[in-house]
């Protein structure tokens, strides 16, 4: 085999090899992308999930520690809802 085409074939290995790297460079950077957008959803999760009975009792359950009513949810869009209009359609919210 001539120099010539080994050289030619160790580029060819070289070029394979850079983009490899790159390639798993990307998808590193495309993993660490997707847990920061996961935690950030958990902590927005964490804070949608928190609201305030008309007892004044801050809750995140499915009912209030103070009193247990359940929250007030908006009848066309099924959120809790802690003002009195929906922030997402604006149906008026009548609290129970």
């Amino acid at each position: 085999m001539p120099l010539n085409n080994i050289t030619k074939n160790l580029n060819k290995v070289n070029r394979t090899i850079a983009t490899a790297s790159r390639t798993q460079n990307t998808v590193s950077n495309m993993k660490n992308r997707i847990n920061k957008a996961q935690q950030s959803r958990a902590q927005t999760r964490a804070k949608e999930l928190t609201w305030k009975c008309g007892c004044g009792q801050t809750n995140q359950s499915a009912f209030c520690g103070g009193c247990g009513k359940a929250p007030t949810t908006c009848p066309n869009c099924n959120i809790m809802v802690d003002t009195q209009f929906c922030p997402d359609c604006g149906t008026p919210v009548t609290t129970e």
